[in-house]
Parts: structure tokens; sequence; C-alpha cells
């Protein structure tokens, strides 16, 4: 049971080392699941949202700035990261960035660089 809760955290722990903040909020969940007192789960797993989030918000803010200048490879990468990063068809961000994909790819179909 607990070389069960501690590889959950370990995994989660490298995870939020290496940036992949959403695998370690699903390590961390596990590992809160399992152990509810795992202080150090916890509080790993709201600094990994927090990252997370500001990475959303990071490649939204540059989809636009892109999308504005009219740089459409940038402007759909950082889209696209935002939706893998967000990873919830229901969250409006999510569809917004979406939307905002899909303006980027019709338009350079119509002639964009």
């Amino acid at each position: 049971y607990i070389f069960s809760v501690e590889k959950h955290f370990i995994s989660g722990f490298r995870d939020f080392q290496n940036g992949n903040y959403s695998r370690a909020i699903d390590s961390f969940g596990t590992t809160i699941a399992t152990d509810q007192h795992h202080t150090q789960a916890q509080q790993y797993s709201r600094s990994a949202r927090k990252k997370r989030d500001d990475l959303i918000d990071s490649q939204m803010r540059d989809g636009t700035k892109y999308r504005e200048k009219m740089m459409y490879q940038r402007w759909s990468s950082a889209f696209e990261k935002a939706i893998v990063l967000i990873n919830n068809i229901n969250s409006k961000q999510y569809q917004l960035a979406s939307s905002q994909l899909e303006e980027c790819r019709t338009l350079k179909k119509e002639g964009g660089r």
C-alpha cells in the first residue's frame, strides 16, 4: 500500500519536474485518492494545476498575438498546444482555442503565408 502511494507520488514528482503538469496532476490525484492525508501530493497537485493554467494562458496570449500579426504557423501552433494542455472539450477555453485554430487553418487555405 505505502509502496504504491509513493510510486505514484514519485512518478508525479518526476512529471512535475519535467514540466508535464497534466500527467503530474493525474499521478498526484491517484496518490491523494489512495492516501487523503498525503500533504506533499496535495501541495504539488495545486502547484502543477497553477503551472498548467499559467502555461495555457501563455499559449492563448501568444496565439492571439500571432493572430494579430497573421503569423499562421505560430498562431496554429500556440492554439494546438493550448488544446492539448486543456484536454477538456467542454471547457470554454478549449472551445475558444479550437475556434481560433479553425479560423487560422481557414485563412491559411485562402492564401495566407
